[in-house]
């Protein structure tokens, strides 16, 4: 792990110190949060809702590597190798590849939900994960945003919205069995989960979506 990019917003580098800091704040934050939520929503819902949620978390994360179909991989590289105009362009046309592919996955898991729910025997989570479907999108985007700050160095930036992640899908599962005791609505908190992400992590890379950007020096491979 490195200092973060001084380039970012004319911020100065954080210590490697700061950068380890914060990544493990940010993990005993997610493994707080993945506990918290599995207590509450068996409190709530019983055991029924809480083997509905791990049916859906399974699911999400399955068909979320599919969904962002490894271009996260490919943009922390070349972000971390190239300079910022590099890393701005290969950024942007990672999100062009992504966005279509995930759509497809996510129309899939869609229409394929029922199918899935009979699979499984369980009823609730047809319609838990045509909730969660939407968010897939989301979540490969977010992931490659994730790829652009990490391959920029911007560790505490990364480890705050991994960490935040998980705090918006506790917070948005509190909203959710609090308001109903269906448990195929908790689909509905994992798309939540990642519109939150979504919004806090553009704010933060703003760079991305000027109109001005400089030319790259080195352009990725087609």
């Amino acid at each position: 792990m490195t200092p973060e990019d001084p380039e970012q917003q004319g911020r100065p580098a954080t210590s490697l110190g700061s950068g380890l800091a914060a990544n493990y704040v940010a993990l005993a934050a997610v493994a707080a949060a993945g506990l918290l939520i599995n207590l509450i929503v068996a409190r709530a819902l019983g055991p029924d809702g809480l083997g509905v949620f791990s049916q859906l978390y399974v699911a999400f994360v399955i068909c979320a590597q599919l969904a962002v179909f490894g271009v996260h991989y490919a943009v922390l590289r070349w972000v971390s190798t190239g300079d910022m105009a590099t890393g701005i362009s290969v950024t942007r046309r990672g999100l062009a590849a992504t966005v279509p592919v995930s759509a497809l996955v996510a129309i899939v898991l869609f229409l394929s939900a029922n199918g899935i729910a009979g699979l499984t025997g369980s009823p609730d989570l047809g319609p838990g994960l045509r909730l969660a479907a939407p968010g897939l999108v989301l979540h490969a985007v977010n992931k490659v945003l994730l790829a652009y700050l990490n391959g920029r160095r911007r560790m505490s930036a990364y480890a705050s919205f991994q960490a935040l992640r998980m705090l918006a899908l506790t917070a948005a599962v509190v909203i959710v069995v609090t308001s109903t005791s269906d448990p195929s609505r908790l689909g509905l908190a994992f798309t939540a989960a990642e519109v939150v992400l979504t919004i806090a992590i553009i704010v933060s890379t703003r760079e991305l979506w000027s109109r001005r950007v400089p030319a790259a020096s080195a352009a990725p491979p087609a």
